[in-house]
């Protein structure tokens, strides 16, 4: 996502910046990451319209190792790829084409028992139409 430096306004350039991380981190493995992780999550599916602020839901994330570098993340009927290094998940390739969205970020940071999550998204029809979902978990 863009935002245009001449001070232009167009709907369609978007700037957002988010971010996640452990203060005092130990090294972890991937295999760290993998399980089944419960936890709260909070989601804007649209950050243009200010007045819905974030939505709270319960979720679940499946999370599997595909290779000594790479795991999956199953998130709401969605599968992701993600990079794994120094204790953080990040997709392979952005950005990414879902069923009902384009993702921008997705970025998992965990301690081995607790992490924090987030994703940006926006609707392929409509790219002024920006999603954020951030959260918690736990094993």
């Amino acid at each position: 996502m863009t935002c245009e430096p001449s001070g232009r306004k167009d709907p369609a350039d978007i700037s957002l910046g988010v971010a996640n991380w452990l203060r005092n981190s130990q090294p972890v493995t991937i295999d760290a990451f993998v399980g089944t992780r419960d936890g709260n999550f909070y989601s804007d599916p649209n950050l243009r319209n200010t007045t819905d602020g974030f939505d709270v839901t319960n979720e679940s994330l499946t999370i599997s190792k595909v290779d000594a570098d790479t795991i999956t993340v199953n998130i709401r009927n969605e599968s992701f790829l993600l990079d794994v290094a120094n204790g953080r998940a990040k997709l392979t390739n952005t950005p990414v084409t879902g069923s009902s969205a384009i993702y921008h970020a997705l970025s998992i940071v965990t301690d081995g028992t607790g992490m924090s999550f987030y994703m940006v998204a926006n609707e392929p029809y409509d790219v002024t139409d920006v999603c954020v979902t951030i959260g918690l978990a736990t094993q």
